[in-house]
């Protein structure tokens, strides 16, 4: 079975590991845009004010030993989504995915 797996410049961390982890795998095509890189674990901290942070604590590492972050996934076919086509209710990107998905036939 095909799988194609959807992602861009709004996806991050749990959204770019997945995509890398189903592309190295072979086990999809990616469509849409490179995603950004913020991918890190952190850490929840209370403040002394009352607020909270966080606190990186490691990194996410490719197969090969690259750090996801800062260093976004790269797609199989990139599409873009012009505002035109955002307010039109159109999505180039799922469109895309599906002529994937049929090999090439829409």
């Amino acid at each position: 079975v095909p799988l194609v797996v959807m992602c861009d410049d709004a996806s991050y961390s749990n959204g770019e590991m997945f995509p890398y982890a189903m592309h190295q795998r072979g086990l999809a095509k990616l469509v849409g845009k490179r995603t950004p890189g913020y991918v890190i674990w952190t850490t929840g901290l209370p403040l002394v004010d009352g607020t909270n942070g966080r606190m990186p604590g490691s990194g996410v590492y490719r197969m090969d030993g690259t750090p996801i972050e800062n260093n976004g996934q790269q797609v199989d076919y990139s599409v873009e989504l012009p505002p035109e086509a955002f307010f039109a209710g159109q999505d180039p990107k799922l469109d895309k995915a599906v002529q994937v998905l049929l090999g090439g036939k829409m």
